[in-house]
């Protein structure tokens, strides 16, 4: 049986050729001569050609490519471009707005834009909106960081350690750098100084003119407010610090404030401080500001700071005592003990010297010697903390600093080494073997040691490419290594709700000596922390946190309203069907407090918000000056509990 559309075999179909008919075969050409032929039709070639290489549309010279030869980046980059459209290309970037006419586009290397001057050049540029401070870029790395009061700051760290941050504020130390706050310096007589701000501050709390303050042994606190409208009218609050000079015709006073604040004091200083003969300076970024918190604060700075004793400097009476309070505060538990405000001006040596520190834990278990007789006792500081000698033309006390002078400022700012400059000279002093020098040449050598690597071993420290010739290094090592440099300790005390919870120093150094501090304060053992963790501190303290813990200031609802916007953004951003409609909840303020409505509502015109503050602060009743301590008012022991639970209510919506 034959398969189905099985057949025979059909071989392949032949075609008759057409026939050509003899007129046109007798009319073509044997041969084409192809130069007569494109003479003939050398218009017809011409628009052909324009019709192929012009571009009519918006197909760039990448486009004109097939598609398995186009490549990442062809648009802005001419060298993925094949060598015959690169011209073209070029034009086509020129004419785009991407560069300028006539120049060719270079890519930089990723090499090369790590180097030092491209990175110093690329920092300069970032931040001529927002300014950097000094640890800007160890921050960045390890902390989420936003635009803030026109500066780059820190806001919380990367990790999840919420619970603790706590337990370091509470039982070890936490840092936080405070330079972004700017210092006012107001120049002037004492009682024209006093008169411009007498009417700037709550004439019943202790402020600027109280005589615990003036003698420049301790610093305090104030609110602020616009010029004769107290109660009405509050700026920010202001920690403040006297210099500590007899001559009253000649003092100067430095003013802290938060820069929501600043443009707001400078506009009232400027305006009145005219009248009144008193010279206003914005000291911008001539200090860094450190703000350690916690019982182990004391330990952290025992760690890194060497005070200059008596046989290292034997001509400068003021540093002189001052090392012996540092040393006779060396058993000193936690910062709270001190009294409230206390100033103590070091001169210490380059902590990079003596890099890495002992840890805080280490330190509060090496054995204190005791005191000699005729030296100062804790016991004696914590009684009766010395106010310094005041006869004379001369001044010895313990908050005498070179920081005060300008001059003496500036030298230590410009007599900063870099951290490579620093290294040259460090492996100099190695390599010399000079012990007297101040730089702990064992410990140094056991570091290089260890650099041949494995795990645990120290990296050693690269140069950044500085190059010194012997010449440069001896005559760095003659002018002195390491270089001493002036620093102020300021004791900062703790709030009402919890005894000793928050009290701490505030470290101020000369500007350019930031990151050298930092990172000793780092390795010594203390926890660095940003806004969010510093107000959630105040928040345990019982203390206001400004700006938005402030409704009667103008910063809090410039902060509220840049809020404001963010939530609100947000909150449009869903769905209709997946946010809570307002309207129907009669929610009229859903993303910010406005008291200004509150007070309308009431029938009151809303400028006319007052808030009550606490004037009495308990902390500064244990004062060193038995002057001083008439004018402090007493509080007994049920006003407190009662001011205690105000505070706590008065809190409760700090925290979001």
């Amino acid at each position: 049986m034959e398969k189905q559309g099985s057949g025979p075999r059909r071989g392949p179909q032949r075609f008759p050729k057409p026939d050509v008919h003899p007129s046109l075969e007798s009319a073509l050409p044997r041969v084409l001569q192809v130069a007569e032929f494109a003479a003939a039709r050398e218009q017809e070639l011409y628009v052909l050609n324009q019709a192929i290489t012009t571009v009519t549309g918006t197909q760039r010279a990448f486009q004109t490519l097939p598609p398995h030869l186009r490549r990442r980046a062809m648009s802005h980059d001419v060298h993925r471009i094949p060598p015959r459209l690169r011209a073209k290309a070029r034009k086509e970037i020129a004419s785009s707005g991407n560069a300028p006419a006539g120049s060719t586009t270079t890519k930089r290397h990723r090499k090369a834009n790590r180097r030092p001057p491209y990175l110093l050049s690329d920092y300069s540029r970032r931040q001529r909106t927002y300014v950097w401070l000094e640890t800007h870029i160890w921050h960045a790395k390890r902390m989420k960081m936003a635009n803030l009061w026109h500066h780059k700051l820190a806001v919380h760290p990367s990790d999840k350690g919420k619970r603790a941050c706590y337990k370091a504020s509470a039982t070890q130390c936490t840092i936080q750098d405070t330079s972004f706050y700017e210092t006012l310096q107001l120049s002037g007589s004492e009682a024209n100084i006093l008169s411009l701000l007498g009417n700037m501050v709550d004439p019943t709390a202790l402020s600027f003119g109280s005589p615990l303050y003036t003698t420049g042994v301790r610093a305090g606190k104030t609110m602020l407010y616009h010029h004769s409208v107290y109660p009405l009218g509050a700026i920010a609050p202001v920690s403040f610090l006297w210099d500590p000079i007899n001559d009253k015709a000649a003092r100067r006073l430095w003013i802290w404030i938060h820069p929501a604040a600043t443009k707001e004091v400078l506009k009232d200083f400027f305006v009145f401080a005219a009248d009144a003969y008193v010279e206003v300076k914005c000291l911008e970024e001539a200090f860094v500001r450190f703000e350690l918190t916690g019982p182990r604060a004391h330990d952290v700075l025992r760690a890194v700071l060497q005070p200059i004793n008596r046989e290292t400097d034997p001509a400068s009476p003021p540093i002189k005592s001052n090392s012996e309070i540092w040393t006779a505060l060396a058993s000193l538990r936690t910062p709270a003990s001190l009294p409230s405000g206390t100033v103590l001006g070091l001169t210490v040596n380059d902590p990079r010297a003596h890099f890495p520190p002992l840890n805080f834990n280490k330190i509060a278990k090496i054995p204190v010697p005791s005191p000699q007789p005729g030296q100062l006792t804790l016991d004696q500081l914590l009684t009766r903390w010395p106010a310094g000698d005041t006869s004379g033309s001369t001044t010895a006390k313990p908050s005498m600093s070179g920081l005060w002078d300008p001059a003496t400022r500036q030298r230590y700012t410009d007599s900063w080494y870099r951290d490579g400059e620093f290294q040259v000279l460090k492996k100099a002093v190695i390599q010399a073997k000079l012990p007297d020098i101040g730089i702990d040449i064992a410990g140094d050598t056991m570091m290089s040691s260890s650099f041949g690597g494995g795990a645990g071993a120290h990296k050693q420290k690269d140069t950044g490419g500085v190059k010194m010739d012997s010449e440069e290094i001896q005559r760095k090592l003659q002018a002195g290594y390491p270089l001493p440099v002036e620093v102020l300790l300021v004791q900062h005390d703790n709030g009402a709700l919890k005894r000793g919870f928050g009290a701490g120093w505030q470290f101020i150094a000369p500007a350019h000596w930031g990151m050298s501090f930092w990172k000793s304060f780092i390795y010594a053992g203390a926890r660095a922390i940003g806004i969010r963790e510093a107000k959630r501190t105040a928040y345990e303290q019982g203390l206001p946190f400004f700006p938005v813990d402030h409704p009667d200031t103008h910063a809090y609802y410039q902060e509220m309203s840049a809020k404001a916007d963010r939530r609100s953004a947000k909150h449009f951003a869903r769905p209709p069907a997946k946010r809570p409609n307002y309207k129907k909840l009669y929610t009229p303020s859903p993303f910010y407090a406005d008291w200004h409505a509150l007070f309308s509502a009431q029938g009151m015109p809303p400028d006319s918000m007052i808030l009550f503050r606490d004037n009495c602060n308990n902390n500064n009743n244990s004062s060193t000056n038995g002057d001083a301590d008439e004018s402090i008012p007493k509080s007994s022991g049920e006003e407190l509990s009662n001011k205690t639970n105000i505070k706590k209510e008065r809190h409760k919506w700090i925290m979001e």
